[in-house]
């Protein structure tokens, strides 16, 4: 056993080695003048134990803690006389491992020391082996669990495009039944997987949160987007208020910020039968302008306050009755944990049936020189009627109006629309809020109006692929819901300059229809390695009257490019031999202006890219596999055709 002594007297040298001769002890002295010399002489030589004198210790207290981290397998025992012994107790919290009094040194208890530090050693070594083991098999069973996720997230993608395109033909009660539970269904088991991996993640601290600049605005307007269709489909109300004195621009993880509002959200949907669900974005009451509030409330079923501590806990649900509802429980679990680690928290506020708010507190920094919207002069002091059938907005469209300095006088509605005539004369605009019977309203809103012409807005639902449009009048001007502030306050100002029919005219250009390729061209190439994902774009396509030109990877499709002219690109970015981004980088870079095509990004990862990241390298629009019928119809819509002259 070879051990190092670090004293100034040589006769400490002398006595260890008397005293463990029996033993087989050789010992080395060594007198550094500083850590870096004892961190050279153990990593040169081979000890297995460190002797500190006490006469040493303070010259290398503050380094103590180093060397020990540096070489945790290596004790240091610190050796001295009795009236040091509290001096060395207290430094046990600073990695030295065990005290010897010099006085009462013998072969005994020198062997001892040595032997309960080689069994400590032994057990450490132990635990360490046990740590690496476990470890490896985390990471092994994540690898799997991203490898399981991704081969079955492909298919499923494509279950769920197919169910989506068997929505738009000719079905009985029964077929649609069918085709809704596989959509349903496989929606469900793609969130389920994805959860899974993000649980995964977590437990292997794989997770990091990134600091950089993003638009909230946009980032909580995607948010509400993705979670509508769901909410559409339980005729729910879904709110969404954005405090305009927010800056724009924050400094944070958008990927991750949307990722809690969206489950946020998605929970609550889950939970609420009827009513509304709402999301709040605002500066936190009392704080300092760098922390924010994210508020979802809803109307559902509640939760019982016994409940509340578990709801946090991997697989675990707190519903009142949770063997109705599906998922394994792990959203929330997530949620906190990205909370956490935005240095932020999380508050829970429910009783049984009235309904949950979940609030969640980040500290975000905005953008430097980034400022919130300033009300609208043009607006201040002009006078709105709203009618409604309902209260579920009057909070949310009093917050807005009052902002910007306008007066508002709510009205609650049943059938007699007309009796509020009489009252138009004294407003400058009227604003109305659709019930679920639209034709009802909009024949009571026209006979209102038969008396007095006012700009008029209307607030309704967005349509599904399959829903026909409504005929309005030319100045009226359709808001849909959830209302977005700016277009709220933009479009209020443009019906008060007698403008509506210019934003009418933008809405009535283009019809999702068959013919829309007829009426509406465009050169599509389509840039998808994966077979299936192939046929639902391309089915898609053709159906709305679309040829494209379909090519495997992003080689191919730069080629494709350098032969002839395609007016949009829809572009997966994971592809073999050259992935989406490559290509887009190249097609930016090879083509002139007039050559460039609208590049759409398709990823079926929400989370490894955000919007903003994928704009910045070149790409002028993002779409999530599995990508949405109307979604990609209504961007198409916003398309160009290059001209086709000489280049």
């Amino acid at each position: 056993m070879h051990v190092l002594l670090i004293t100034n007297e040589i006769s400490d040298q002398i006595s260890f080695c008397k005293i463990g001769k029996n033993f087989g002890l050789s010992c080395q002295r060594f007198d550094p003048q500083n850590e870096g010399e004892i961190i050279h002489s153990l990593s040169t030589g081979n000890f297995s134990t460190v002797f500190l004198h006490t006469d040493c210790y303070d010259s290398f207290s503050a380094s103590l803690r180093l060397v020990s981290e540096r070489f945790p397998f290596i004790p240091i025992i610190a050796f001295g006389p009795n009236h040091q012994e509290q001096d060395m107790l207290s430094a046990m919290d600073n990695g030295l491992w065990d005290y010897m009094l010099t006085d009462e040194l013998t072969e005994s208890i020198l062997y001892k020391t040595l032997l309960s530090n080689h069994k400590r050693i032994s057990s450490m070594n132990l635990l360490h082996r046990m740590e690496v083991e476990i470890n490896e098999a985390k990471e092994y069973s994540n690898r799997l669990l991203a490898r399981m996720s991704h081969e079955i997230r492909t298919p499923m993608n494509a279950v769920i495009g197919m169910a989506e395109m068997l929505f738009d033909t000719e079905l009985n009660s029964k077929q649609r039944y069918y085709i809704d539970t596989i959509h349903e269904s496989g929606t469900l088991l793609v969130a389920l997987f994805n959860d899974l991996l993000d649980y995964s993640k977590i437990e292997a601290g794989t997770i990091r949160i990134h600091d950089k600049p993003f638009d909230l605005r946009e980032s909580m307007r995607e948010s509400i987007v993705s979670v509508m269709e769901h909410a559409l489909e339980k005729r729910l109300e879904l709110l969404y208020f954005f405090d305009p004195t927010l800056p724009q621009l924050f400094n944070g993880d958008d990927l991750r910020l949307r990722q809690i509002v969206m489950n946020l959200l998605e929970n609550a949907i889950k939970f609420t039968n009827q009513g509304f669900v709402r999301l709040d974005v605002t500066k936190c009451v009392g704080s300092q302008n760098s922390w924010l509030c994210f508020k979802v409330s809803d109307s559902g079923i509640g939760i019982k306050s016994a409940l509340i501590p578990q709801l946090f806990k991997p697989y675990v649900q707190a519903s009142i009755d949770s063997s109705s509802k599906r998922g394994v429980g792990l959203g929330l679990t997530i949620c906190e944990h990205l909370v956490k680690r935005m240095k932020g928290y999380v508050e829970v506020h429910s009783e049984p049936e009235k309904g949950s708010i979940f609030t969640i507190r980040i500290p975000y920094k905005p953008l430097e020189n980034s400022q919130g919207s300033k009300p609208l002069e043009t607006l201040r002091g002009k006078k709105v009627l709203f009618l409604t059938a309902d209260n579920v907005l009057d909070r949310l469209v009093s917050e807005y109006l009052t902002y910007n300095n306008m007066e508002i006088d709510i009205k609650h509605i049943d059938q007699e629309y007309p009796t509020f005539a009489d009252w138009l004369p004294n407003y400058d605009l009227l604003i109305t809020h659709l019930r679920t019977n639209v034709k009802i309203d909009l024949r009571l809103i026209d006979a209102v109006r038969e008396k007095k012409s006012i700009p008029h807005i209307l607030f309704k639902d967005r349509e599904k692929i399959n829903d026909k449009p409504i005929v309005i009048r030319k100045d009226t001007v359709i808001l849909l819901k959830p209302l977005d502030y700016i277009e709220l306050f933009d479009t209020m100002e443009a019906v008060l300059e007698s403008r509506a029919d210019d934003l009418n005219a933008i809405d009535r250009q283009i019809q999702l229809d068959e013919r829309m390729g007829e009426y509406h061209p465009l050169d599509i190439l389509v840039a998808e390695d994966n077979a299936i994902n192939q046929r639902i774009i391309m089915s898609v396509l053709n159906r709305y009257g679309y040829q494209v030109k379909l090519v495997e990877n992003g080689k191919e499709a730069v080629e494709s490019l350098e032969r002839r002219i395609y007016d949009v690109v829809l572009m997966d970015i994971q592809m073999p031999v050259m992935d989406g981004i490559s290509a887009t980088k190249l097609i930016r870079e090879r083509f002139n202006k007039k050559r460039q095509p609208y590049i759409v990004a398709l990823t079926a990862d929400a989370l490894q890219q955000g919007k903003v990241e994928y704009l910045e390298q070149g790409v002028d629009e993002l779409l999530y596999k599995p990508v949405q019928t109307k979604a990609l119809m209504q961007l198409l819509a916003k398309c160009h055709r290059l001209d086709r002259g000489r280049w």
